[in-house]
């Protein structure tokens, strides 16, 4: 469920932060429609000399703005480690101006990117840095925007009482200014928690007014598009499938109008099990098919980003290597004409017929040296070349790699979160004939219900998720039972869905088990392995 916040968050994080520099905007703007028109060598080559127009005129303040400028940028391309390296630029030269304001908004991106790659420990951190300055500066717009942030941190950590507590007191702050930024996100949270506690008219009034709020503000659709996602889950999961499935589609259009892939793959799946319950087999299958397009074409998109991106790098240090190769050409051609003459000099006094011929034989040498230097700086650009286009292939092979193991990843995390679908809507078959004392009593029932405990083997989902893991990561079974037998089989289990990324909340839904019942298991393993408090339980799964 986390991974859907990230979409829901990214407004909050990548709110853009003012600056009057004009050719820092007119830069960003260039970047922008390069990256649109995928000119991606331009787009570094833009970067770079915008940065080192910057450094010259020794304009800092500009400078930090300019880095942050493209934090936030890359940030919104779910670029999170070119977003990390901006930011921190520009934390370090904002700090050496002394400019608290613009280091704030640093902290607040910086937080925001660290909560896109779920270090949800070290994004605390940055956004109580920030709260701490709209506090003290009476920023209340910025200090009531971090408070929501630092809620949907206690959020996800399921301690919905201090979320709630912190959502309430950003709305408070946000009503009595007569400020609607983001308060579309804090009553959609809101909304959530309340769902998760059953508390159905609450949240309900939440999701209306985070959906009030999201059309309001219509400088973002990502906020607007989550509130209505999340309300259709809601109306769908107490039975009102026709809303739902107006909310479904206004989600769609907007996402769409946006091109917002990433939240479509969100928001399709729940539509395809939506036409299930109505029974609408044509529409699902459309869905279906959709959903499959928009992967694939957010695949495609991803990778010719990083094939060009990898052209340009490659481009502009073949550039730089043949502007150093001229310069020592030049030196070289400089220091031999200096030698000439002072040899000449040397040997005008000993008479011409002996300077005729050290002039003959130093130009037959010279002709011969520069032959050689010829030759020797051909076969160096030759061999240069070679090692680069090794590294180049190398490079990409190894990102194929990682994408194709990204996007099979994803697949086993869909197989698993299938599974639980499916178990969830056999549990409520299974509670609507318990329900019905005349219904549990017949004998067909009966018959039913057996069949739906056998539906809900876990043993066999196991089997086939096992199946299918294997054949992603080759052994990792193998070398757990070789190197640590007294794992349990249970144990197993919960090593195979953390080294697939899933959450406390899903493998406890897989299971069948409560999330504290995962989270002991996982200080179980810890032991088991030997890890020390500083040894991260998932980093260790995923070098297996």
């Amino acid at each position: 469920m986390r991974n859907t916040f990230l979409i829901v968050f990214l407004y909050l994080v990548v709110t853009p932060f003012s600056y009057s520099q004009d050719l820092t905007h007119s830069s960003i703007s260039d970047i922008k429609k390069h990256y649109r028109n995928r000119d991606y060598d331009l787009v570094l080559v833009t970067i770079e000399e915008r940065i080192d127009h910057l450094k010259k005129g020794n304009s800092l303040a500009d400078l930090g703005s300019f880095y942050l400028e493209l934090g936030e940028y890359y940030n919104q391309l779910n670029d999170p480690e070119k977003s990390l390296h901006f930011l921190n630029l520009s934390e370090k030269t904002f700090t050496s101006i002394g400019d608290i304001k613009s280091l704030a908004h640093s902290w607040h991106e910086i937080a925001g990117t660290y909560y896109n790659k779920q270090d949800y420990k070290q994004a605390e951190k940055y956004w109580l840095k920030a709260m701490e300055y709209g506090s003290q500066h009476k920023d209340l717009n910025f200090y009531s925007n971090n408070l929501i942030n630092v809620g949907e941190i206690y959020r996800l950590r399921n301690d919905f009482t201090t979320a709630l507590s912190f959502y309430n007191r950003a709305i408070k702050i946000k009503r009595a200014n007569q400020e609607d930024q983001n308060l579309s996100i804090a009553y959609l949270n809101k909304g959530i928690i309340y769902s998760e506690l059953n508390r159905r008219d609450s949240a309900q009034y939440c999701f209306e007014m985070a959906v009030y709020y999201g059309e309001k503000e219509r400088s973002s659709c990502t906020s607007l598009g989550a509130s209505l996602f999340h309300f259709g889950k809601f109306l769908q999961k107490n039975g009102d499938f026709k809303e739902a499935l107006v909310k479904y589609n206004k989600g769609i259009a907007i996402h769409t109008n946006c091109d917002d892939l990433l939240a479509l793959t969100k928001l399709l799946p729940n539509l395809v099990l939506l036409y299930n319950d109505l029974k609408l087999v044509d529409s699902s299958l459309m869905a279906s098919d959709q959903l499959l397009v928009i992967t694939e074409q957010l695949y495609r998109r991803e990778r010719e980003r990083h094939g060009f991106e990898t052209e340009a790098r490659f481009k502009i240090r073949e550039h730089e290597q043949s502007l150093e190769k001229e310069k020592k050409i030049i030196e070289q051609e400089v220091a031999l004409v200096k030698k000439q003459r002072r040899i000449q000099i040397i040997l005008f006094s000993a008479g011409a017929l002996i300077l005729l011929l050290i002039i003959w034989i130093s130009r037959q040498k010279n002709q011969s040296l520069k032959q050689r230097n010829k030759l020797i700086e051909r076969e160096k650009e030759i061999s240069v070349m070679r090692a680069l286009n090794q590294e180049n292939e190398n490079q990409l092979m190894k990102e194929k790699h990682q994408l194709e193991i990204h996007q099979k990843n994803k697949e086993l995390t869909t197989t698993a979160m299938n599974v639980v679908n499916k178990n969830d809507v056999l549990n409520r078959i299974h509670d609507l004939i318990k329900d019905n004392p005349e219904i549990e009593q017949h004998q067909d029932s009966k018959k039913i219900i057996q069949e739906l405990r056998l539906s809900q083997s876990i043993e066999n989902d196991w089997n086939n998720f096992k199946l299918h893991f294997e054949q992603i990561h080759t052994g990792f079974f193998k070398t757990l039972y070789e190197k640590y037998p007294i794992l349990t089989d249970d144990e197993i289990k919960v090593c195979s869905y953390l080294r697939i990324g899933l959450s406390t909340n899903e493998i406890s839904q897989i299971l069948n088990i409560l999330p504290n019942s995962v989270n002991k298991r996982r200080n179980r393993l810890r032991k088991k392995f030997e890890l020390l408090p500083k040894d991260g339980l998932i980093e260790f799964l995923n070098k297996i």
